[in-house]
């Protein structure tokens, strides 16, 4: 997890130090370094709730509420088509329609 997080800063500090203007290829690997973080998160947490054993099962427990934040958010952030679009078009040359929305 700490590559990932190492991945998302260092994305995240480029688009800072030019000022918050960043191209799309730059907002795209961000995206991606956000998306990524997701998914290590959610192996984690799916991880986490499989050990938990059976206690984990029942609607007043902490342990199940926080798996369903989490892979609700995970959700969102993973099920966004525009993050595969925005990442593979520029890799192989083409356009991004409306870049400067991502």
């Amino acid at each position: 997890m700490a590559a990932g997080k190492n991945f998302a800063i260092d994305e995240s500090d480029q688009i800072w130090a030019a000022g918050g203007k960043a191209s799309s290829i730059e907002r795209t690997q961000y995206r991606a370094a956000n998306a990524y973080m997701h998914d290590e998160c959610s192996k984690i947490g799916s991880e986490i709730f499989r050990l938990g054993g059976t206690g984990v099962l029942y609607n007043d427990s902490t342990l199940q509420r926080r798996f369903c934040d989490l892979t609700t958010t995970c959700q969102h952030i993973m099920g966004d088509q525009e993050i595969g679009v925005s990442l593979g078009a520029p890799t192989l040359g083409s356009d991004v329609a409306d870049a400067e929305a991502l």
